[in-house]
């Protein structure tokens, strides 16, 4: 079985993995952090450009603020590590797509 691991984003996780660069054996790869943007549609935590159709001063939860987002990934970039973001609304996903061409710059593929 080959396993593609995803660290969670933080100081410990960071220390015994990515500040040492990619980890890469024929059974496991540690090259990418897992990050959160939003919640989840049913209970509508997903973070949406316009508010849900019925619960009308609800448009959903980022459960993170943008600088937290953008020193993760800049992190990533900087050890050549892959980000893998939890995006389930439009507005997430338009959020998140925007950071990674920001930060990427064009034609990049961490994988």
């Amino acid at each position: 079985m080959r396993i593609y691991a995803m660290l969670s984003a933080g100081k410990q996780n960071y220390e015994q993995f990515m500040y040492k660069g990619i980890y890469k054996t024929p059974s496991l790869s540690v090259r990418s952090i897992k990050l959160f943007a939003d919640g989840a549609l049913g209970s509508r935590g997903a973070l949406m450009l316009e508010p849900y159709s019925d619960d009308p001063d609800n448009m959903g939860l980022a459960m993170q603020t943008d600088e937290y987002m953008r020193k993760q990934c800049r992190l990533a970039l900087e050890y050549g590590f892959q980000v893998n973001t939890h995006c389930i609304g439009d507005s997430a996903n338009r959020w998140m797509l925007g950071l990674y061409g920001e930060l990427l710059g064009g034609k990049h593929d961490k994988r």
